[in-house]
């Protein structure tokens, strides 16, 4: 499910490419898919949601001593309580992480089915 920000970044984005009147209607919704695209991904960790919302947050993992990059530790984090918390016990503190990303929206669950009614 799109964010707010995404939807007002699609929405002003059609708008603007819609003033165009050489342009069709699909060249607006292409841009506009293309802002929405531009406010989601990983972003700077300042920025990271302070409402309780969950999120994905990385941390750059780097060899002891060298500083050479190994890979991206990657881990949900929300904030409550006045402090950004995680389940991870992996030794990564969130002043650690660098970036963070909304995690993907849940399918909607099929409707439960019917109990049988023993007769």
């Amino acid at each position: 499910m799109p964010t707010d920000e995404q939807v007002r970044a699609a929405v002003e984005a059609y708008r603007r490419n819609l003033a165009d009147p050489d342009r069709e209607h699909h060249s607006a919704m292409r841009a506009a898919l293309e802002a929405a695209e531009g406010v989601s991904g990983w972003q700077p960790i300042e920025t990271a949601p302070q409402d309780g919302e969950r999120f994905a947050a990385a941390a750059r993992i780097v060899r002891t001593g060298t500083k050479e990059f190994l890979y991206w530790q990657t881990d949900v984090w929300w904030f409550d309580e006045g402090k950004f918390r995680t389940d991870a016990d992996n030794g990564i503190w969130f002043d650690d992480c660098e970036l963070w990303c909304r995690l993907p929206a849940y399918p909607v669950l099929p409707a439960a089915p019917a109990q049988e009614v023993e007769r």
